[in-house]
């Protein structure tokens, strides 16, 4: 038999430390999750192990520069670690060593000395609020307490894939629209600041009047002239930067990033996939959370703080006020606009069979398979809206050249 020192958290979130003999590690750790203890660190007594913190490295959080597509992937890591029992001392070990991230090794590590202080998990989380946001404590924080942290860690991995998935998706609908009107761009600047004015001389020595003939011949040298005129295009590209400056700085406060978003809710073509995209990542997010044990004003608070849209935040702002009020909440979401109609049906049938988390599961796996359908409908219909738009901007710049070439022809 082997004596082991383990520090453990108990179902109510309070640090344990104590010692046990056992055969070897897998049975100790057996009787300790019997007993409804998350062990954070687990060693032979006449042993201490080292973690990258206590080997020398500074103890220096720098939370900048952690990707999402970085903390998705540690997350995983972390629930596969902790299904298969190991204590976390151990786990942040191993996660130090398979992190290719610098910033994010520098976070492991500074996160792995102090759980070996006796920090819970939660609480050294927490000292990273720009890595771990307030969904993602408050379900490590719930997990800790019921003892079901690797189920809960579990389901917040899954939850991050799958809004991941969703974000991939949107961005891939609109990938090709975007390259479209920036190519079309270029090609409009290259052809009336290169191609136009080859042709200026050509038209002013056959003395034709372009502006009463050919005025799409004349607009088209009137750009070309402004375009080709340095002064002009320094004021336009100041204008672009204080535009997009403008734009960016819009964004960063509540008001701007609400009208943008509002935008977004009812542009014409595009708002079927915001729509879907919002109503799917609420669904993950409410039903993950509900599963987890958070209660529903908690839930709502915390997928409102999470949602990344402006208009479902304050949607759910005023859910969560209704709810307190005595509203049922599938009469909060109706009222609030921003829900198909799928689903506040979805979410009555739930709360009068008293399955909530279950039904809004099932929902989001409906909405994801609707998601991919709108995708596809997008592209499909982007795709030769584009041909047509490209092709315009084309036949212009053609009619506009070969017009006058055919005048000139038939003079002769």
């Amino acid at each position: 038999m082997r004596r082991y020192e383990f520090r453990a958290i108990d179902r109510d979130g309070q640090t344990k430390d104590g010692s046990a003999t056992a055969q070897d590690e897998e049975e100790l750790l057996a009787k300790l999750r019997e007993m409804n203890l998350t062990v954070i660190d687990l060693k032979e007594a006449v042993e201490k192990p080292q973690t990258p913190s206590a080997s020398g490295e500074k103890s220096l959080s720098f939370d900048f520069g952690v990707s999402q597509k970085d903390i998705t992937f540690f997350t995983r890591q972390l629930s596969i670690t902790l299904s298969a029992g190991l204590p976390l001392a151990r786990i942040f070990s191993t996660l130090y060593n398979q992190t290719s991230s610098k910033s994010l090794k520098k976070v492991i590590s500074v996160m792995g000395n102090d759980l070996q202080q006796g920090l819970s998990l939660s609480g050294t989380m927490k000292k990273h609020p720009r890595i771990f946001d307030s969904m993602y404590l408050s379900m490590v924080a719930v997990g800790e307490t019921s003892g079901t942290l690797p189920a809960t860690i579990r389901k917040l991995a899954d939850l991050m894939e799958k809004d991941a998935a969703v974000q991939r998706k949107i961005r891939s609908a609109l990938a090709y629209p975007v390259f479209i009107i920036i190519f079309s761009a270029i090609l409009s600047y290259a052809l009336l600041a290169l191609l136009m004015p080859g042709f200026e001389p050509v038209f002013n020595s056959t003395g034709m009047d372009l502006a009463q003939d050919y005025p799409l011949t004349n607009i088209l040298m009137k750009l070309s002239g402004l375009l080709t005129n340095p002064v002009v295009v320094g004021v336009i590209i100041v204008l672009l930067v204080g535009i997009l400056a403008g734009l960016k700085f819009a964004l960063t406060t509540p008001r701007g990033r609400y009208l943008f978003d509002s935008l977004k809710f009812n542009f014409p073509f595009l708002c079927a996939l915001v729509r879907t995209a919002a109503a799917t990542r609420f669904c993950h997010s409410f039903a993950t959370l509900t599963e987890s044990g958070v209660s529903l004003l908690k839930a709502l608070s915390l997928v409102g703080q999470s949602s990344g849209n402006e208009v479902m935040s304050r949607a759910v702002d005023r859910m969560a006020r209704e709810i307190q009020e005595g509203t049922r909440l599938s009469e909060a979401m109706k009222r609030s606009g921003v829900f198909p109609d799928l689903v506040v049906q979805m979410v009555s049938i739930g709360e009068e069979a008293g399955s909530l988390p279950e039904m809004f599961d099932r929902t989001a796996e409906y909405f994801d398979s609707e998601l991919e359908s709108a995708v596809d409908s997008l592209t499909a219909m982007m795709e030769p809206a584009m041909m047509v738009f490209v092709g315009l901007i084309v036949g212009v710049f053609v009619m506009g050249i070969l017009l006058p070439i055919m005048g000139i022809a038939s003079r002769l």
